[in-house]
């Protein structure tokens, strides 16, 4: 492990439980995922509508895609007034390591002296608001630059994809005591992997860990076959005791939770492999589609307009319940919906009925 000299606020929740991506620094390539590609196009396209001159395209190139648009429009009036977008928060620990951080929005209320941190995110894995370490670092990086204290700090995670009981802006308020307890434990974190800890721990922030997903974490492949060991293994139910039943509910709670991310590291990796060329017997790659919505600009006026019919009962009709209720052709509304992009998803799949599909796919394109 190299020495320690740099973290990332998008590395300290793993970091802040786990030394292993440092550990296998050097070892494995950290490449960026695509969904951290397409996080990092949503944001720019985000800030850009913020501060007033939308981009057509990514300064790197790349187009945003109009599902970007319709979630950018949605969730811009989620920022709050007068942020700072884009601000560079870095600090040093007490150790000398350099904690680097760019946060996406801050604001300040000064009547009543509360400092809000606002980050968006755009992929379907939920983030939570709560001790959420990354966003506990732009707070400390934003203290310290601007040398003062606030009364409260409201934290708030924007994510408009992936459902969420909480809804897809979701707060979380601490108070300027809690948020230097939480410095302390960074400073107390730093300080142990300077020192040289090493030690691997599994847990649910090992789906954030690149070393699981290349499959060289030795702590995560013996969690692994430890749930298989004990999903496999006999239970004598007439002999367990209510403490014994407890004790095996909350085993087979962190199996679940094992099983869960790495069939999830299995099928990122399967699904990097195909969009490589490589092929992986009897899966495929599939394009996932949410169920229809109506377009952000379809009000009911315009639907009215377009198609002769309201879609007003108590509330808007959905498309399909519109649709049915009328008897209208699907080309009628489709300028006014759309299906949101939810991802590629693996998909087992014949090898010889995914072969003909490829086979009837080319022959098509070469007329035979």
């Amino acid at each position: 492990m190299r020495e320690l000299t740099k973290i990332t606020a998008s590395n300290l929740e793993r970091i802040m439980h786990c030394a292993g991506s440092l550990r296998f620094d050097g070892v494995i390539r950290f490449d960026q995922s695509d969904d951290a590609k397409d996080g990092d196009l949503f944001e720019e396209l985000l800030v850009s509508m913020y501060q007033g001159n939308p981009l057509e395209r990514s300064k790197t190139g790349a187009i945003f895609t109009k599902e970007m648009h319709i979630h950018a429009n949605r969730m811009l009036p989620h920022i709050p007034a007068n942020s700072i977008s884009q601000f560079e928060c870095n600090w040093v620990t007490q150790s000398g390591v350099n904690m680097n951080n760019r946060l996406d929005f801050f604001s300040i209320d000064e009547a009543i002296n509360t400092l809000y941190i606002t980050d968006v995110k755009f992929g379907y894995g939920i983030v939570e608001v709560k001790e959420n370490w990354q966003l506990i670092d732009y707070a400390i990086g934003v203290v310290i630059n601007l040398k003062r204290a606030f009364s409260k700090i409201v934290f708030t995670i924007v994510q408009p994809r992936p459902h969420h009981e909480d809804g897809p802006v979701r707060p979380w308020t601490i108070t300027y005591k809690e948020l230097l307890a939480y410095k302390d434990q960074i400073e107390a974190r730093v300080l142990e992997l300077k020192n040289g800890n090493t030690e691997l721990v599994t847990g649910n922030h090992c789906r954030y860990c690149k070393a699981g997903d290349s499959f060289v974490c030795p702590a995560k492949n013996k969690a692994f076959n430890n749930a298989v060991g004990v999903v496999m293994t006999e239970i004598k139910q007439d002999y367990l005791t209510e403490q014994d039943i407890s004790d095996l509910l909350d085993l087979y709670e962190k199996v679940k939770n094992t099983f869960k991310i790495q069939e999830k590291s299995l099928a990122e990796l399967a699904k990097h492999r195909l969009k490589s060329g490589k092929l992986i017997p009897n899966y495929t790659t599939v394009d996932s589609y949410g169920h229809t919505k109506w377009n952000p600009e379809a009000t009911i006026e315009a639907i009215e307009a377009v198609t002769g019919c309201s879609p007003k009962v108590e509330d808007k009709m959905s498309p399909s319940d519109f649709a049915g209720t009328f008897g209208l052709p699907e080309m009628l509304i489709k300028g006014l919906t759309h299906r949101p992009y939810n991802g590629t998803n693996l998909k087992r799949k014949n090898a010889g009925a995914v072969a003909d599909e490829v086979f009837k796919n080319n022959t098509k394109k070469e007329g035979i």
